[in-house]
């Protein structure tokens, strides 16, 4: 995946070049192919543009745990991404939200515009309750189109696999596989009622992905020593209090273990599919790294820890590595999917913020986050054909709402003018972007589609029964969103 060097600065000076002659000679935006029909834009892919994409989302990683390992040589697979292309910080939006963050990611919209404003619905304001319960935000909450539903409109093939609130699956060009698809199929209590409703699209698919869909009850003793210095027999003791339906959500280790399992669930199921459906865009998500943070960090940083129960020497020696080692997993799941690519696919890497040190006596299990007045940032990394190969570039910034028009024109569409964010064309070659001008559309709402249309839709009376799962609820408190 190393290109020249020279061929890269060969490419810049002639793209200034050439950047300057057509400034003087440029009038309005080069326009899109369009055509009117019926009332509707018809929009052409470039010609000749077979671009493939995948994106591949991992969850609170950041520069301050990045940068000591890819020093001292480690993480490989982030390293080749991060140095053969072009990366930076991408901005962590406030609040820091990880459903708003990656939904302004797929769309190109900031939260007002895509309507989805954190974890619950409380996030937006006041709204009637009952029983004090917690509403989450679900797909039919979103208003707009997702990037893989605009090219899947387009004819493209794609796949989505984990986005927050995509529960329940909608139709798509390929595939969808919910945010609840892993984690909520675990059957992690005795008395949890567990439905097919919504987990993928097509629904089929729920069947073929349950043998890939890893039990933390299965988590085995090698698999555990890699993270902890626990017993195993210790670990199952606690595992096991979950076939009593005790409810276990509040223990660290319960977590850690669905978090690894989830992580290489997600990782089985991306294979699969990818080899199955071939896509032209992908994306996969993974958030075992923030599960760790929010739980662990104390014990790698305990200098920080500000909290009344005192870490012991025996607490940080079993629980100090947890973190770091959970790069080490992400890093070697990365390069399975680095290695079954072609060099021409482009690839995207984002995380939506980083960590930092908290303490809140109401969430006592969690000792580090980031919806903090100053939230850390995020890292972006692109490569691919045309891409700046300048590694990390330190003060350099992404919008979230910048990664699907950067996208959507990767793969030779236009741009839409409704959208927030614009192409991130400071990580690309100008000789490149002169090849393959940015064109514009006032809206994908307006928009032939040659498959679909895949849009937004209301809940159906089965998927609402579903939307106040317990389980999904209690996951999501230990880890300190309610």
């Amino acid at each position: 995946m190393r290109k020249s060097l020279m061929g890269a600065l060969l490419g810049i000076v002639v793209g200034v070049a050439i950047a300057i002659i057509m400034t003087l000679v440029k009038g309005e935006e080069t326009p899109a192919n369009l055509a009117e029909t019926a009332g509707l834009i018809e929009v052409e892919r470039e010609a000749g543009n077979t671009n493939k994409v995948i994106w591949i989302g991992v969850d609170a990683a950041c520069w301050k745990d990045l940068e000591p390992m890819l020093a001292a040589g480690e993480l490989p697979n982030f390293n080749r991404l991060i140095n053969d292309g072009y990366s930076c910080d991408l901005h962590a939006m406030r609040p820091t939200l990880s459903p708003r963050i990656w939904t302004t990611m797929s769309t190109g919209q900031t939260p007002s515009g895509h309507g989805i404003l954190g974890f619950w619905l409380r996030d937006q304001g006041p709204v009637p309750v009952e029983d004090e319960e917690e509403i989450p935000y679900t797909s039919r909450n979103r208003l707009v189109p997702q990037v893989w539903h605009i090219l899947g409109e387009q004819g493209l093939t794609t796949g989505d696999i984990a986005q927050w609130a995509s529960w329940p699956a909608e139709g798509c060009n390929g595939y969808t596989v919910s945010e609840r698809g892993a984690t909520q199929r675990f059957n992690l209590s005795t008395n949890a009622t567990k439905s097919k409703e919504g987990m993928t699209y097509p629904p089929s698919l729920v069947d073929e992905i349950a043998p890939m869909i890893r039990d933390p009850r299965d988590m085995t003793a090698e698999e555990l020593a890699r993270l902890t210095t626990m017993d195993h027999a210790e670990f199952l003791k606690i595992i096991d209090r979950l076939d009593r339906g005790e409810d276990v959500f509040f223990d660290k280790m319960v977590n850690l273990a669905i978090a690894y399992t989830s992580l290489l669930s997600y990782e089985e199921i991306h294979h699969y599919l990818y080899k199955k459906y071939e896509p032209d865009f992908a994306f996969v998500y993974f958030e075992a790294i923030d599960n760790v943070g929010h739980l662990f960090y104390r014990y790698a940083h305990p200098e920080t820890w500000k909290g009344p129960d005192e870490i012991t020497e025996a607490d940080i020696r079993m629980f100090e590595n947890v973190i770091t080692e959970m790069y080490r997993i992400q890093d070697e799941t990365l390069g399975r999917i680095l290695d079954e690519l072609d060099d021409d696919t482009y690839v995207i890497l984002t995380s939506d913020h980083g960590m930092v040190p908290i303490f809140n006596p109401k969430k006592p299990l969690v000792s580090a986050g980031h919806n903090i007045k100053s939230p850390p940032d995020g890292i972006f990394a692109v490569y691919g054909p045309g891409v700046m190969e300048l590694g990390y570039r330190p003060g350099a910034n992404i919008e979230p709402e910048q990664i699907t028009p950067t996208i959507l024109w990767l793969m030779g569409f236009p741009i839409a003018q409704d959208m927030d964010g614009g192409v991130f064309e400071r990580a690309f070659q100008p000789g490149w972007i002169i090849q393959h001008p940015i064109t514009k559309i006032p809206s994908y709402d307006n928009v032939k589609t040659k498959q679909g249309p895949y849009r937004p839709a209301g809940l159906s009376p089965e998927e609402a029964d579903e939307v106040m799962d317990p389980e999904f609820q209690k996951m999501l408190k230990a880890l300190g969103y309610m």
